[in-house]
């Protein structure tokens, strides 16, 4: 009884205490357990091994051989019998490319490049995790945010009632009041749930992100910063065009495809290579394997192979490789043109709700000493339930705003981050 009590009691204790989260954490959860970095790690090392078989191309090519043969009638060949029974048959052969007009070289770059752009890739669904689990992390910051203010407008109210029946409890409260009070405590209620009901959500979002299970308790450390930056547009421009992702695993592929249209037009020219060969053929007339008659041989040489015409099929494939480098500068520049643009809108509005949540924090605090005094004014007479309930409504109108444009200013900074591929703007 006393281990079953300890048990539950261990339970109770694991379900209650809730794991401490930072946005760093969260982040470095998201990139580690989600699939599509899973999936890019996966490909990166799949492209590792296309560049090893690339660079097996370049390297001396190794191959042996052997038959045996058991005559069974003996050939003749100009009227001479061939009188073994048995003959045994080895060679080694080792070919090495000597030079294809940078067809080995710019194989070897194309395969560079290649590599180059998986792993740009793999960079880039780390800094896109980055930014949805960030903008996840701040959804479930405003959501509490949110779901507090519900919470103080309707203790707000409940007070409102209880101040009222306290006021008449000598006599008769107003009717009007006592209804008005109870309608829009239940209003604020419906709120008040509806609120929750958005932070759970947000909280299942982040969960699924971060592979945590959907009963694990999360204590979010990092608060929603209301010192924001200043950005420096300019700047932030040239380290778009210098550090974007997106930009770069174009660029790489430009590369890629100008090497592999040199590779192409290595296929139209001659290509050299050497080659040796050592070969051993022995013939017995008594065992299978017995060699009472040997013949070796080495050779040397250098060969020499030229598609002289195929057709016209190698042309247009290059042809074709020069046509993808346009489409891969036309991309690039496209690309850069988007980014910059969606860079700048950014920006822009980032600067807009900065500025606004500036009026907010003025308007934030008139609202609050406007409440006071009302409620001040209440509890002396000189007032009406109306007044109140309408001078709250605008100060938590103005609560909500401000946290909303909080939270904007903050997915605004998410989105220039992962703009410029950068770090904690």
């Amino acid at each position: 009884m006393k281990l079953l009590i300890a048990i539950l009691i261990a339970i109770t204790g694991s379900i209650a205490h809730a794991q401490n989260l930072t946005l760093d954490q969260a982040i470095g959860l998201a990139q580690e357990k989600s699939w599509s970095s899973l999936i890019e790690k996966q490909n990166y090392e799949k492209v590792l091994l296309q560049r090893r078989q690339v660079l097996a191309t370049a390297l001396p090519q190794v191959s042996a051989q052997a038959s045996y043969n058991n005559y069974l009638t003996k050939p003749q060949v100009g009227g001479f019998s061939f009188n073994s029974t048995h003959q045994v048959d080895m060679g080694l052969t080792v070919r090495q490319k000597l030079f294809e007009f940078g067809g080995i070289g710019n194989s070897l770059e194309a395969a560079a490049a290649l590599l180059q752009q998986s792993d740009y890739q793999k960079q880039q669904v780390e800094n896109y995790i980055r930014h949805e689990t960030t903008i996840a992390y701040y959804s479930v910051l405003l959501n509490e945010r949110q779901l507090k203010i519900s919470e103080e407008s309707l203790e707000n109210a409940r007070n409102n009632l209880r101040f009222i029946r306290q006021s008449f409890a000598a006599g008769r409260a107003p009717r009007g009041d006592i209804l008005r009070l109870e309608t829009d405590i239940v209003s604020r209620q419906s709120n008040v749930n509806m609120a929750r009901t958005e932070l759970e959500s947000s909280y299942l979002v982040l969960k699924e992100m971060l592979k945590i299970a959907e009963n694990s308790p999360l204590k979010l450390t990092t608060p929603l910063n209301e010192v924001l930056p200043v950005l420096e547009k300019e700047t932030l421009n040239e380290v778009a065009k210098n550090e974007n992702l997106d930009l770069k695993i174009l660029e790489t592929n430009k590369d890629y495809l100008e090497s592999a249209s040199l590779v192409e037009r290595s296929s139209m020219l001659p290509k050299l290579g050497l080659f040796y060969n050592l070969s051993r053929s022995g013939r017995s007339d008594e065992k299978a394997l017995s060699m009472d008659e040997n013949v070796n041989t080495q050779v040397i040489g250098l060969e020499l192979t030229w598609s002289l015409w195929d057709g016209g099929g190698n042309k247009a494939r290059y042809d074709e490789r020069k046509r993808d480098m346009l489409v891969a500068d036309y991309s690039l520049k496209r690309s850069q043109d988007k980014i910059l643009l969606d860079l700048n809108k950014a920006i822009k509005e980032y600067e807009s709700i900065r500025d606004n949540l500036e009026t907010d924090r003025r308007s934030l605090k008139l609202a609050q000493e406007s409440f006071s005094l009302v409620q001040d004014l209440l509890k002396v007479g000189k007032t009406s339930i109306t007044e109140l309930n309408s001078t709250e409504g605008l100060l938590n109108s103005i609560k909500v705003n401000y946290v909303v444009n909080l939270f904007r200013a903050h997915e605004r900074l998410s989105l220039i981050n992962y703009l410029t591929s950068a770090r904690g703007l």
